[in-house]
């Protein structure tokens, strides 16, 4: 189980990234875990990996026919070892913001996070979600991030520290877009 001590202390570590940095980190880290959960995928149970499976395999279909069986076009050697990190509780995400990645990876991530954006939007803007708490007054601006981190875990992914990454990451993206803007659109 993940303490708001931990989500708050990983939202801090990300929470100066501009939008374009957060998207390009976003596509890093997926295509690491999907090539892990696709390598280790008898260590998962399917409800536990539907979801971002499914995010990440739709958000990636049209680039990876145009582009040879993969959506990401770097010049360097794309990091990883970070879904093995978190899956040992370990979140250090050393590497991801290599130079020579960023610029390759900001169009994957943003299409990985409107599929997220689309999975998520009822947990967290529906009954008992963040904005609901925010519009009564129940939440405050700087808890957003992690009301929607937590939200995120429990209802959508799993409350594991396999997921924190990721969903600190898409987090930040809703919470610079602001809740408002996020739910009203």
């Amino acid at each position: 189980m993940i303490d708001d001590s931990t989500i708050k202390n990983e939202l801090k570590k990300y929470e100066n990234l501009n939008n374009e940095q957060l998207f390009s980190q976003l596509a890093i880290l997926s295509k690491d875990y999907y090539n892990f959960i696709s390598s280790k995928k008898s260590d998962f149970k399917d409800e536990d990996i539907s979801l971002f499976i499914d995010c990440y395999s739709e958000a990636m279909a049209e680039d990876t026919k145009e582009h040879s069986g993969s959506p990401f076009h770097t010049t360097g050697i794309m990091p990883e070892g970070f879904a093995l990190n978190s899956k040992n509780e370990n979140f250090k995400l050393t590497g991801i913001d290599l130079p020579g990645i960023h610029e390759w990876t900001v169009g994957p991530g943003k299409k990985l996070y409107k599929k997220f954006k689309i999975k998520f939007k009822d947990t967290i803007c529906g009954k008992g979600g963040p904005y609901e708490q925010l519009e009564k007054g129940l939440l405050s601006q700087e808890d957003i991030p992690s009301a929607i981190v937590k939200v995120i875990l429990t209802t959508s992914l799993t409350f594991t520290a396999f997921w924190l990454p990721i969903a600190v990451y898409v987090g930040l993206i809703i919470a610079k877009t602001t809740l408002k803007v996020y739910c009203e659109d």
